[in-house]
């Protein structure tokens, strides 16, 4: 009994000691950080999604200075290999804005200001068509420019995305 118990438990704790999503150092994944301009202005809050041919996707959000660090679920780092790189940054910081900001104390002060705010952002929603800050075309996979792009295994350092009109 003891013998079959251990021949049961120990391959599934081999496996899922070695298996798991994302958080693990992956061997494949390459450092991958850089910097977003559009027309050479940083391009803050935008959204970079990396389409490896191998390997899982990885994104990033640049920060004010639009520099990013890339990330494969939560382990830091792309695929090696050839990639596709899309960028999207939208009026307000994403696709879906419109929506109010609430803030602690107004929604602790006042107990129906979450059901007011959710009323004005659904009315937002369909008033208010979000706004691309940088040309459509880089937030397509089968329209962006920025294809066949190369992460060597020893990374992409300082890599600058220079989107243009």
């Amino acid at each position: 009994m003891r013998r079959t118990l251990l021949s049961v438990c120990v391959p599934i704790l081999l496996v899922l000691s070695t298996g798991g999503c994302g958080g693990s150092k992956d061997a494949n994944l390459a450092p991958f950080t850089g910097t977003v301009t559009y027309n050479g202005r940083p391009v803050p809050d935008a959204t970079i999604t990396i389409q490896p041919e191998k390997g899982a996707i990885a994104s990033a959000i640049t920060n004010a200075e639009g520099k990013f660090v890339a990330k494969t679920g939560k382990s830091e780092g792309v695929a090696v290999g050839n990639c596709t790189i899309t960028v999207e940054a939208w009026l307000g910081g994403s696709r879906d804005s419109g929506a109010p900001t609430v803030s602690e104390s107004d929604a602790k002060n006042n107990p129906n200001y979450m059901n007011d705010m959710m009323k004005k952002a659904m009315m937002n929603a369909k008033k208010v068509k979000p706004k691309s800050l940088i040309p459509i075309k880089y937030a397509k996979v089968d329209t962006t420019p920025l294809k066949n792009v190369e992460i060597p295994s020893s990374g992409q350092k300082d890599y600058e995305i220079k989107l243009t009109d």
